[in-house]
Formats: C-alpha cells, structure tokens, sequence
C-alpha cells in the first residue's frame, strides 16, 4: 500500500487515505511511538553517561563520529569527561577526528579530581 501511495499523485493519495484511514492512523502512530522512544531512550543514555556540556559537544560531531563515540563508551564503559568532549568537538570541527582518534581521546588516563 505504501509503494502505491508513494506512486500517486495528489488526488490518488487523497482518495488512498481515505479509502484506508485506519490503516494510515496505526502507520502514523506507530512511527511517533517510536520517535517518541528513541528520544527518550537517547536522552536517558545522555543523562546517565555523561553531563550536559559533553552531550552538546558531542552533537556537534557527524552522525559516523557520535556512533564511534558511542562505541567506544561502550566498548571501554568509561565517561566522557569536559576536557574530552572538547577536544573530539575540536577535530571534529577541523574535519581530523577519526575513530583511532576518538579511542586515544576517551581512553586517555582521566586527572584525579582533587578535594
């Protein structure tokens, strides 16, 4: 249904949509379900690996580099730190950053926090 839908004109897609509401709406709500899951599913991983600030330097990161990013965390189970975070968005931006380099970045020995 959806490749004839895809095919016809204006009119035809009119006449389609009517003719299978019902079956349109549970299309619909089946894509926004899942929209609606892979958002909330994204923001719970962003808020349980990392802050705030590392979240908006890593979006700035192409599609293939947040997956590399997220492979690595994964893979090491580590954090991203500040300093991190802003380095990958650094070679990132200058075109550089690549997933040998995004490894040596996040894997990179941490500073201990003094108190």
């Amino acid at each position: 249904m959806i490749e004839i839908y895809a095919r016809a004109d204006v009119a035809g897609r009119v006449d389609i949509i009517c003719k299978n509401y019902s079956n349109f709406i549970g299309i619909v709500d089946g894509y926004t379900e899942g929209l609606r899951y892979m958002i909330e599913s994204e923001k719970a991983y962003n808020r349980k690996k990392m802050g705030f600030s590392q979240g908006v330097d890593i979006s700035f990161l192409s599609e293939e580099a947040q997956q590399w990013v997220e492979v690595i965390i994964e893979e090491q189970g580590c954090n991203v730190s500040i300093v991190q975070s802003g380095k990958l968005k650094e070679y990132g931006k200058s075109g550089e950053l690549t997933l040998a380099m995004v490894r040596l970045i996040l894997t990179e020995e941490k500073p201990k926090e003094g108190r």
